[in-house]
């Protein structure tokens, strides 16, 4: 959701030629692929009786998450292969001028209308609730609340609800009350990293992205 964020505030304007289209995707790679490589490179060297040459070229073409080759010892890596695509999904969104608010509301209903049909594709049910994810964070960057001075109090209230909001279960509890054929039962991480329960953060990670950047939230 943060990454949505930050790409809706450093992208105010549509890409509208194939050298903006360039340049986004040039920024995008130097801002994330030094580190990116650096830290694969130091997973491998730590762990390189137990990595295969395949994973780490399919770690290294953010391909990871996909070719089921995420790298156990740094499992953080699956979210890489989703930064980018999403990256993709913005290109073709700016490109063709399509409305934000398209874009987590289509991925939700695809999302549970595979569910429903009790689709064996977990990876693209997790894809569709990540960019239900990155699509509020869009929504949330482009939206222009008036600015305000929140309590050192409130933010440090807000930093601490993060550690137990999973504990207080009230929205899941809420949506572990659907129809059971609309949550996914994979329980393989490296297959289903995104669940349809997990939707259940979205409130209040756009409470804290608004709060800590001092905008007034409404209600």
């Amino acid at each position: 959701m943060l990454s949505g964020y930050m790409v809706s505030l450093t992208n105010k304007s549509n890409l509208s030629s194939w050298e903006e289209i360039r340049y986004f995707g040039q920024k995008r790679l130097y801002r994330l692929y030094p580190i990116y490589f650096i830290v694969v490179l130091c997973t491998f060297l730590l762990n390189y009786d137990k990595i295969s040459i395949n994973q780490i070229l399919s770690n290294l073409l953010f391909l990871q998450s996909f070719t089921n080759d995420v790298v156990f010892e740094n499992r953080a890596l699956w979210t890489m292969s989703f930064e980018v695509m999403f990256y993709f999904v913005f290109v073709l969104i700016s490109f063709f001028n399509i409305k934000k608010f398209y874009v987590p509301l289509g991925a939700l209903i695809i999302g549970i209308g595979l569910l429903l049909t009790n689709s064996n594709f977990p990876m693209l049910i997790s894809v569709c609730f990540g960019l239900v994810y990155w699509g509020c964070g869009l929504l949330c960057g482009g939206i222009k609340w008036k600015s305000v001075n929140h309590a050192i109090s409130n933010l440090i209230a807000l930093a601490l609800l993060i550690f137990c909001y999973q504990q207080l279960e009230v929205s899941a509890f809420v949506l572990k009350k659907l129809p059971h054929s609309m949550l996914p039962m994979a329980s393989d991480f490296i297959h289903h990293p995104i669940k349809f329960i997990h939707l259940a953060f979205i409130p209040v990670c756009y409470l804290v992205i608004q709060s800590f950047n001092s905008k007034e939230v409404p209600f």
